[in-house]
């Protein structure tokens, strides 16, 4: 079984990174796949997740932030986590974002 998660963003770089750690630590026997939408954000939020996430998605087995507040990513076992960041261009708000989230997500429950 597989959660996929959606969270909608729009200026919240200085609360994402302990977000993202809650939510991964939720159900911790359940795989998550956590789709992160930027709704245009304008306060670093955007670059914060193009920088932890140059790549597109991660994947891991737990969540942690370092003393920058940049993504961990744990390695101990099998990965159980994805974290997929999404990137509007233009500001739909938060009924838009979600609907992106919904229209991307993999997982068997949403």
């Amino acid at each position: 079984m597989r959660l996929s998660v959606t969270i909608p963003v729009h200026n919240e770089r200085h609360t994402l990174g302990d977000i993202l750690k809650v939510v991964a630590r939720t159900l911790p026997n359940v795989k998550k796949e956590i789709i992160v939408v930027d709704d245009c954000s304008k306060d670093g939020t955007r670059e914060w997740l193009q920088n932890n996430f140059p790549d597109g998605p991660r994947n891991g087995s737990s969540i942690d932030l370092d003393s920058d507040g940049n993504i961990c990513l744990g390695q101990e076992s099998e990965p159980s986590l994805t974290i997929r960041p999404i990137y509007h261009e233009k500001n739909r708000g938060k009924g838009g974002a979600l609907q992106t989230g919904f229209a991307a997500f993999t997982g068997e429950f949403l």
